[in-house]
This record gives structure tokens, sequence and C-alpha cells, in this order.
């Protein structure tokens, strides 16, 4: 039998000062309480568990009618939960639940019915959590959303996505609006000595022998957040490492991108 678990809290924002944080989640504060002119932050937790699956999603987002609230959302949509631009995060979450779980059913049935100690009780699970940042400049903000799926396997997949967002129209940035692409090179360069620094390797093919992949063939990512002190260029497992390594996490300082950065 399915189940269904509703949550709703709304956050009031009223000013940019005080803030409330929370580590817990890859030391990323959560904008709990964070004040952000005009923008209030509601959040839902939705949950559907059964002998199939257990998917769940528990997500901040905007509410209010404001321009900027509206292309967020949209942006949450079409970017985490793959809804197209639906500025209705709630009504994207129950979309995503339904469809998940049209999507695998059949594959989790077919499996399950195979029998034996390992399929009987096979359960497939999708996790997904988004929420504001409380580390930006006044003029950003930053959406971070972990998820973790897991449809059979040694083990299941976790990563993060980040998305950056103008405080006043909730534009979303891309990488291209915020650094010269054309000097890519020259910004990876300085992405691997850091990893390099991180993991005590004097070449790429120390950090080859650790387990990192395609680093000669690195492409500067887009998975990137804007904070008070530099940009983060965030890899998650097998974009350059093996999976044991985990995620892997750059941040480059204003200073070091000065030369870079678009005005």
């Amino acid at each position: 039998m399915k189940k269904y678990i509703l949550l709703s809290a709304i956050i009031a924002i009223a000013s940019c000062t005080g803030s409330k944080k929370d580590n817990s989640q890859d030391n990323n504060s959560r904008a709990d309480s964070t004040m952000c002119t005009q923008l209030v932050i509601d959040s839902m937790e939705l949950v559907r568990k059964d002998k199939l699956m257990e998917i769940s999603c528990q997500l901040q987002f905007m509410t209010g009618n404001s321009t900027a609230a509206d292309s967020i959302n949209a942006s949450i949509s079409q970017h985490i939960l793959e809804q197209g631009r639906n500025s209705n995060v709630r009504e994207s979450m129950h979309m995503y639940l339904k469809q998940t779980y049209e999507k695998y059913k059949p594959e989790i049935t077919e499996m399950q019915a195979q029998g034996g100690e390992y399929f009987a009780d096979m359960v497939f699970s999708f996790e997904h959590q988004g929420w504001f940042l409380d580390d930006n400049p006044d003029s950003i903000i930053t959406y971070a959303a972990t998820s973790y799926v897991y449809t059979g396997g040694a083990h299941g997949y976790h990563s993060i996505r980040y998305l950056n967002f103008s405080r006043s129209t909730g534009h979303l940035f891309t990488l291209d609006q915020v650094l010269d692409l054309s000097r890519q090179k020259d910004i990876i360069q300085l992405i691997v000595q850091d990893l390099m620094q991180q993991f005590e390797c004097n070449s790429i093919q120390q950090l080859e022998d650790q387990g990192f992949i395609g680093i000669r063939e690195m492409i500067l990512t887009d998975n990137f957040y804007i904070g008070k002190h530099g940009i983060t260029f965030v890899f998650n497992p097998y974009d350059i490492a093996c999976y044991a390594l985990g995620k892997q996490s750059v941040t480059l300082t204003y200073e070091q991108l000065k030369t870079y950065l678009k005005s």
C-alpha cells in the first residue's frame, strides 16, 4: 500500500541580515531563516513508500507573488525535478513522484518476480533534498540539491547540483555569464593544481594513481556555486574520479579568478 507524507512550513524572510546556519549537509549552510528582500522561502516534504520503491523529496522553494520567485521556482522544477519550467514546485514534486514510480515499476516488479534471496527483497530508492545556501554575496542566492538513486547493483549513486540566481530577478546564471570561458584551460589548470595540493601530489600521473580519471581531458564543470569569497566547482562521483573518492570540490578565490571574471 502506498504511503504519502506531506509536510509544509513557511519560513518568513524580512531583510538581508541575520541567519541560522546548519552545516550538516556538505558543509553548506542552509538558509533556514535567511533574510532576502521580497523573497520568502517555503518547503515541502513528499514521500511515497511501498514494497517496490521508496521515493522522497524534501525541497525548499520560493513563495509569494514576484517575478523573481516564479523564475527561481521554474528553474528548480526544470533542473532538479525535470518537470519543465513550472513555477509551482509543489505540483512538480507530485508529478516527479508519480512519473518516477510509473517509470520504474515494471523493472523492479520483473526483478522481484525472478525470486531468489537477492531480488525478492530489492527496493529501488530515490531521495532528493534541496535548500538555499547562506554563503553568497548579497546579490546572489544559490540552491543546492542532493540526490541518491539506487536501482540495483553494488551501491546507489549520490550527487549534488547547484543553481545560482540573481536575488532581484531570479535569473539563473550560467558559467559563461560569470567567467570568460575562452580562457577555461587556465581555470582548469588552477583547479588541477588545487586538487594536487589537496591530495599531496606532484603530478597528474600521481592523481591518476589515486583514482582520478580524465584529468588530462577535463572540461570545466557547470556545477558551481558563487560564494562570498570565491567560486566553488563541484565534481560528482565519476566526473573526474572513481566512486570510492567521492565528490570533489575546489574553491578558487576571487583574487585567483580576477582576470577571468565577467563584470
